[in-house]
């Protein structure tokens, strides 16, 4: 379990893992690493890390890793609890620069769209299956300035840039 939750179970049980907060959100398309790439395991395991190191460092969560036919998206998360900072968006930038720059330097295709706003932080699903994650309009916007055809690396909404 991400730490976000295992802190929430710590603190109060499965009664209480959803909140409404304000977070900063990190989307990102590594459009070059696609279930058609040769060696495709290999080159995610090596994104994989690369993000997943970068994004422990600037103290956000990964909350969602997916490859398909479009590429390979990942969401992230800065101010889920209880890594929770005054700078989540200047956090969520820097790692987003971060990240495009190390992986650019590894030959991909990266962009990136970052968006600080009131989001959903919780669980959803049920007993035997379920997963913490983000959704609102926030997210939304995160995800469509990822896919916009003005983003040349990363893009930020007016908060983000305001906060940042």
């Amino acid at each position: 379990n991400p730490e976000p939750v295992q802190h929430r179970l710590r603190i109060a049980g499965r009664n209480w893992l959803a909140d409404f907060r304000v977070a900063s959100v990190l989307f990102m398309r590594i459009g070059s690493v696609h279930h058609h790439t040769p060696n495709v395991l290999d080159e995610c395991a090596k994104c994989f890390r690369i993000m997943q190191a970068t994004i422990a460092k600037y103290s956000g969560m990964m909350a969602r890793f997916n490859v398909d036919d479009k590429g390979t998206i990942m969401l992230a998360a800065f101010g889920p609890p209880p890594a929770q900072h005054e700078d989540d968006a200047v956090r969520a930038v820097r790692c987003g620069l971060d990240i495009v720059e190390k992986l650019e330097r590894a030959g991909h295709d990266v962009r990136v769209g970052i968006t600080t706003g009131n989001v959903y932080a919780g669980s959803v699903g049920n007993g035997q299956r379920c997963e913490y994650t983000f959704y609102g309009t926030s997210v939304n916007m995160a995800a469509r300035l990822m896919t916009s055809a003005a983003n040349e690396g990363v893009l930020v909404d007016e908060q983000t840039y305001l906060d940042s």
